[in-house]
């Protein structure tokens, strides 16, 4: 990202926004220290230090001036602990401000992955000066000094977490700045001309120009419409991927389909109805996205009231749902009740299907204006592989190395750049209805702050501690 956008974002953080991972307890100017993999017995284990004392925490464990050491170049070095004794025979590698991850003076020790041996190097750390780092302080300095923006420190949280080849490349996009990038032009743009509006206003015994000129309108109509492309080329990252509900009247194969999607045996299934009473959930990974299988309870008029109560679950769990499946089992066919917010239908036990009752189902279907995805048979696997590639088409999930994929972002980026665009179109009308400059630039400028937002301008203490709180120690 441009290096004007983040140092304006940084500047504009001040106050108790500052304070959310500092303190007398835990100052950005501490050196700090964490196991940057995961614990455990493995091959090499690493261990991150970062702040003002890593040259003498490094001094004090190695015995090695600072002026030694090369940047960004593994050496391999004799690590002792604080009494002397051998603490392990390591490679380490010196990183320098502001060229490192965080932009403060950095370390890295790759250690024999004995879990003793990255105990013992962060007892010895601590001993030299450097105190434990608190889940997600070393991207939060990141942050602090302008290394990565609010944005792109969400990003490296949601890589961490991905799931899928196709999680994993949608939160590359935006640690690499494709979503900052985009938001700094366009509040670079907007604030340019405030800049301008405002010297009109402030001195108005100078010629500073004719104030909101028609040229200023065009632009602020770019903007928009850029926001608007943005926006649409955007979806919104569930924290566990989009929830899909199997829906349909009792024994219609919701379980056996669940189960099939799922490649094993999750959900108990019986050739008696009402099998399943609560729902059941299941995540799965299909070409690299994550998805919420729901397993829901069938729905039919019935006098047993524990039935009735999963049904009325059923149908809570179908409203919270991103997409409603209906299946019509090819032995007893039943549509949804209207009240039910099915998005497609499903023919199941398609083993049983005649063509007649194929054409009728699909006529039916058509009627009510709901897709069919196509049939299927929970003992055929190539069925169900064929439904899987029109369920993600469906879902207009593409695979993650489609270019025109949408950026995968958070609720709050999303909301924002539509707040933005609101605003701006807001401002266009209202100027060319009063002509008021002054009211002009009070709506541009709310526009230009919930683009600032998603850069990390102006954020409380609850955002940052919510976001940073869910990163792991040493990240």
């Amino acid at each position: 990202m441009p290096g004007p956008f983040r140092n304006a974002a940084r500047r504009a953080m001040a106050g108790p926004t500052m304070a959310i991972l500092s303190g007398p307890e835990h100052s950005d100017a501490d050196t700090i220290v964490a196991p940057a993999t995961a614990p455990g017995a493995a091959a090499i284990s690493i261990v991150r230090l970062s702040g003002p004392r890593t040259a003498a925490v490094l001094e004090a464990l190695s015995g090695l001036p600072d002026s030694r050491w090369v940047a960004r170049r593994l050496m391999r070095v004799a690590l002792n602990n604080a009494a002397g004794a051998p603490l392990d025979d390591a490679m380490v590698v010196r990183l320098r401000a502001p060229h490192s991850y965080t932009g403060q003076q950095m370390a890295e020790l790759h250690l024999h992955g004995s879990p003793q041996v990255v105990q013992s190097a962060l007892e010895a750390c601590q001993l030299a000066g450097a105190r434990l780092a608190r889940p997600g302080e070393f991207t939060y300095r990141a942050w602090l000094l302008g290394k990565l923006d609010l944005a792109q420190a969400e990003a490296v949280a949601d890589l961490l977490a991905a799931r899928g080849a196709a999680e994993v490349q949608a939160a590359t996009r935006l640690v690499r700045g494709e979503l900052s990038e985009s938001v700094g032009r366009i509040l670079g743009t907007l604030e340019a001309l405030l800049a301008g509006w405002r010297a009109a206003l402030d001195f108005p015994d100078y010629d500073t120009g004719e104030g909101v000129a028609a040229s200023d309108l065009e632009v602020l109509a770019q903007c928009a419409a850029q926001l608007a492309r943005l926006s649409e080329g955007c979806a919104e990252r569930g924290a566990g991927g989009l929830s899909v509900a199997l829906c349909g009247a009792p024994n219609a194969g919701k379980s056996s389909l669940l189960n099939a999607l799922a490649g094993d045996e999750r959900v108990l299934v019986d050739a008696s109805p009402g099998t399943t009473r609560d729902p059941v959930e299941v995540q799965i990974v299909v070409q690299g996205h994550r998805l919420r299988l729901v397993d829901t309870a069938g729905l039919r008029r019935s006098d047993d009231a524990l039935e009735r109560r999963g049904m009325a679950l059923s149908r809570r769990q179908a409203q919270r749902a991103d997409t409603v499946l209906w299946l019509l089992a090819a032995d007893a066919p039943s549509f949804a009740p209207p009240e039910l917010p099915v998005d497609a239908v499903i023919i199941s036990k398609s083993d049983l299907l005649t063509e007649t009752q194929r054409q009728q189902l699909l006529a039916e279907a058509q009627r009510r204006k709901l897709p069919c995805l196509g049939e299927t048979c929970a003992h055929d696997a190539s069925s169900v592989v064929r439904l899987t590639g029109r369920l993600m088409a469906h879902l207009q999930l593409h695979d993650g190395n489609d270019k025109d994929a949408r950026l995968l972002v958070r609720q709050r980026h999303l909301t924002a750049l539509r707040s933005a665009h609101e605003q701006l179109q807001t401002a266009r009308q209202a100027f060319g209805a009063h002509g008021a400059q002054d009211l002009l630039a009070l709506d541009v400028e709310r526009a230009a702050a919930k683009l600032g937002h998603i850069l990390g301008r102006d954020v409380d203490a609850a955002l940052l501690s919510e976001i940073f709180s869910r990163f792991c120690i040493g990240k």
